[in-house]
């Protein structure tokens, strides 16, 4: 929501946005997770967003999120990113709570509850139930 559209937006804002940029890679391949070191310490990057749906179909457990392929490969990145005071940000899906819980354990900085999209879908469900219902 970079221009804060429909909430706060205006030209101080803006001019603040450009500013105040963060630069997050996505680490969802096995082999940015293998260059992890060369990639968090890279001049400008702020932290980076460890995407374990995409990164477990390149580690070959497709869509095995919880497979110790993934949880290791996170593991490292948070080692890495913490060696230099920089961030991890962690998807969980919505409403998953309970993995919310299992990431904080394992260092996670940040974690993204879900996105738009999980978010309007759980909610029309949720409604088109009551109306059913």
């Amino acid at each position: 929501m970079s221009g804060k559209w429909g909430v706060d937006g205006g030209r101080e804002w803006m001019e603040w946005s450009n500013r105040e940029q963060l630069v997050i890679p996505m680490i969802e391949d096995v082999s940015a997770a293998e260059k992890i070191d060369e990639i968090i310490t890279t001049e400008g990057v702020d932290g980076v967003f460890f995407g374990p749906a995409d990164f477990s179909i390149s580690a070959g457990v497709p869509l095995q999120t919880s497979h110790d392929k993934v949880i290791s490969a996170l593991k490292r990145v948070v080692d890495s990113a913490n060696k230099v005071g920089k961030f991890v940000i962690f998807p969980v899906g919505f409403p998953q709570w309970e993995k919310v819980e299992e990431v904080k354990e394992l260092g996670v900085h940040a974690i993204e509850i879900g996105h738009d999209v999980s978010i309007l879908k759980s909610v029309w469900q949720k409604t088109m139930k009551s109306f059913r219902g």
